[in-house]
């Protein structure tokens, strides 16, 4: 007598591929997850410093005096602000101190969830003065090309390199 179907043998071999399967794909778009939510940081990091650098360009006044300088300032191991100073006179350090720069918008900017930046890039602070604009790193404007490493939280070698030189070109690697 010819029977017509599978085996339970069969079809559990059938649904350990399937579920194998599934399970590669699945880990595969989390990683692919995160490999973006890192390269949308490292372009939101190189638009907003290229913004900054572009306001160093513009007429734009946010107080009473013209614009001494415009920069961008990484605080903590996920975020970052946008500062400009307007002291009279232009008195105080091409870079954030409280006291001679205003941040232009008062919240920070954070990076996607997951996405840090390195220990040796928190604390840099990138100015650009008009009119050419002139780039400072940390207020010196003679300064060897600056990397900003960004990295994934949990997997630290997975890394986006932006790197500022002297002549204000900023790229991600």
């Amino acid at each position: 007598m010819k029977k017509n179907g599978y085996t339970l043998v069969e079809l559990l071999v059938s649904i350990t591929i399937i579920t194998t399967l599934f399970v590669i794909t699945v880990v595969n778009l989390r990683g692919g997850n995160d490999n973006q939510a890192l390269l949308r940081s490292a372009q939101e990091l190189a638009f907003n410093l290229r913004k900054v650098q572009n306001l160093s360009l513009s007429t734009k006044k946010y107080g009473v005096n013209s614009v001494c300088f415009y920069g961008l300032k990484i605080d903590t191991a996920n975020s970052y602000f946008l500062y400009y100073n307007d002291t009279a006179g232009c008195s105080g350090p091409v870079m954030y101190v409280g006291a001679f720069a205003t941040k232009i918008d008062p919240n920070p900017i954070y990076l996607e969830k997951g996405i840090e930046f390195s220990p040796t890039s928190v604390g840099k602070d990138i100015a650009f003065v008009p009119p050419e604009p002139l780039t400072y790193y940390m207020n010196s404007n003679n300064f060897a090309p600056q990397n900003i490493v960004l990295r994934i939280k949990s997997d630290i070698a997975t890394t986006k390199i932006i790197t500022v030189n002297r002549l204000g070109n900023i790229q991600i690697q």
